[in-house]
C-alpha cells in the first residue's frame, strides 16, 4: 500500500461466515465480484446442534486436553451428562462447548466434573423483562420502587 511499484505474492485466503453469500449477492448486500473470488471451494461446517452425535467425542477430547493442560485427573462423563450435551442447542457453537469443559475441569473437586449450561431461553425472557420495566419506569409509567439497582461492591 502506498507504493508505486507491484510486489507479487502467492497466498491463500481463507474466510468464514453464518450467512448465505449467495442469498446476499441477490439481495444486493454483498458485492458479487468478491463472492465469486472468494467462492472458489466452498466447505460448508453444520452447526454444532445439528451434529449431536460428535458431541460426546469432542467433549471428550477437550476434557483430556484441558486435564492435562491443569494437571488434572482425567474425568470421563457419565451418560447423563452426555445427554445433557447433547440435547443443549449450542448457539455458541465448539468455543461455547470449549469453554463449558475448561470451566468444568478447572473447578473440578474429588475427581467429581460438574458443568452448568446456561439457561438461553429463560435469560432472554427474563432479559426483556427487564428491559421493559426499565423504558417503562424511565418513561414515568411506574414508580421509583420497581426497579432497583443492586449494589454489587
Amino acid at each position: 500500500m502506498g507504493g508505486n511499484r507491484t510486489i507479487n505474492s502467492d497466498f491463500r485466503l481463507i474466510v468464514a461466515t453464518r450467512l448465505d453469500l449467495a442469498a446476499e449477492v441477490a439481495a444486493g448486500r454483498f458485492r458479487e465480484d468478491l463472492y465469486y473470488r472468494l467462492n472458489v471451494i466452498p466447505i460448508y461446517l453444520p452447526p454444532l446442534r445439528e451434529c449431536t452425535e460428535e458431541i460426546p467425542l469432542l467433549a471428550d477430547y477437550y476434557l483430556k486436553h484441558y486435564a492435562t493442560k491443569y494437571t488434572k485427573a482425567f474425568i470421563g462423563l457419565t451418560a447423563d451428562q452426555n445427554r445433557v450435551l447433547c440435547r443443549y442447542t449450542w448457539p455458541g457453537n465448539i468455543r461455547e462447548l470449549k469453554n463449558i469443559l475448561e470451566r468444568a475441569v478447572l473447578l473440578s473437586e474429588n475427581n467429581q466434573l460438574e458443568f452448568n449450561l446456561p439457561l438461553l431461553p429463560l435469560w432472554r425472557k427474563f432479559r426483556n423483562a427487564t428491559f421493559a420495566l426499565c423504558s417503562r419506569k424511565r418513561a414515568g409509567r411506574l414508580p421509583d420502587r420497581t426497579v432497583r439497582p443492586r449494589s454489587w461492591a
